[in-house]
């Protein structure tokens, strides 16, 4: 499976076809991955969709049945862990709580014998980077979650590893807390310009913090993108469902026009999605549309636009404040439910239960959903 061979002008991180079972269950399933130099990837799924078994076999805890591993193109499918370029930040951190901040953080120089003089700068460097660089004299098991956090990423990073491997550290934090380490965690990494792998299922963590992401189920990568690819142009039920909220509705097609399938029910609501030129009349299609991109106006004070577009009669069912943002659950004739979420602040606030309203969005919110397809192998 492996050589020592090294693959010139190779990303930081190849993973080949790489397999994984335990026992029956395949954990990882032929998942081909590229990650750059330099960027921050998250892998993204529920529990138990293997995503930390690749986090694992990136690190050498774990070996693959089949399939190869790169790193800045050197295989290391069957390197030892501690003879890689990488390092791994857990869920519990695992400081070692009878020594203090500053050791816990040379502890890795240390083994490596690095002289004492440039331990010290390094660590102190390395604890400003993480914003603790007033504590290193403090014992580990007298900070706080937070700062526990920071140490222990600093002693991942003290090392200088080619990739930082991290296994949800925030997940044990308050949500206040959480949500401020995650901008400082990007931050650091854009700093330092380490390649970060980051495992989540905490769907806005992954869209905030990074670069790409890839999303996992069933131990297949079905998507990889940028948050803003991934979230408005799922390839697939599960990517749609699983990232963000949508409605989800099945239509019959009455009509074609080019590439765009239309549903009318002859009352004036109207269905317009892109669906291709295979699409025919009578055809049956499942298309999602985010609550976010669906607009309400009061049927007293709606003006006929003239555009061929997506158009609904409903009756507002009830309102839900949620702070930043109100969601309306509307009943409609054609579609029945649908959910329009809306910043509190804007004029559709004053829309109330009861209200009738005409529902509307633009063609090119909604998209037609597909089965759960994995991602195709890149080119390498």
């Amino acid at each position: 499976m492996t050589d020592g061979s090294r693959r010139p002008f190779q990303p930081a991180i190849l993973l080949e076809g790489v397999t994984k079972r335990f026992g029956s269950v395949v954990a990882v399933d032929n998942v081909t991955l590229a990650v750059e130099e330099g960027e921050f990837f998250s892998l993204l799924g529920p529990s138990g969709c293997g995503k930390t078994t690749l986090l694992r076999m990136l690190a050498g805890f774990e070996t693959p049945d089949d399939g190869s591993v790169y790193l800045r193109g050197e295989d290391v499918t069957l390197v030892q862990p501690n003879k890689r370029a990488t390092n791994m930040v857990f869920q519990n951190y695992e400081l070692f709580p009878h020594m203090t901040v500053f050791n816990n953080v040379a502890y890795g120089l240390k083994l490596k014998k690095v002289p004492r003089n440039e331990i010290g700068q390094r660590v102190n460097e390395m604890l400003e980077v993480v914003g603790v660089g007033g504590l290193g004299t403090r014992a580990a098991d007298q900070l706080s979650g937070g700062q526990q956090q920071r140490v222990a990423l600093a002693r991942a990073l003290i090392n200088r590893p080619a990739v930082l491997l991290l296994d949800e550290p925030l997940s044990a934090l308050d949500v206040k807390l959480r949500k401020r380490m995650q901008l400082e965690l990007k931050s650091i990494q854009h700093s330092l310009g380490t390649t970060f792998v980051y495992v989540t299922h905490d769907q806005e963590e992954a869209l905030l913090m990074s670069d790409r992401v890839g999303i996992m189920d069933h131990g297949r990568l079905l998507q990889i993108g940028a948050p803003r690819s991934i979230y408005e142009q799922p390839r697939n039920e599960f990517v749609a469902d699983f990232v963000g909220t949508l409605n989800d509705f099945a239509i019959t097609v009455t009509r074609t026009d080019g590439d765009l399938a239309v549903a009318e029910n002859g009352d004036g609501d109207r269905i317009v999605v892109m669906a291709g030129h295979s699409c025919r009349a009578g055809d049956t299609l499942r298309i999602a549309v985010r609550p976010e991109r669906i607009l309400l106006t009061p049927r007293a004070e709606e003006a006929d636009s003239g555009q061929p577009g997506n158009r609904l009669s409903g009756r507002v069912q009830d309102v839900i404040y949620m702070g930043p943002f109100t969601q309306y659950l509307v009943d409609t004739g054609m579609l029945g439910r649908v959910v329009s979420q809306r910043v509190s602040n804007e004029e559709a606030t004053l829309i109330t239960p009861g209200l009738e309203v005409a529902v509307t969005w633009a063609v090119d919110a909604a998209f037609p959903l597909s089965d759960r397809d994995p991602v195709e192998a890149p080119t390498t």
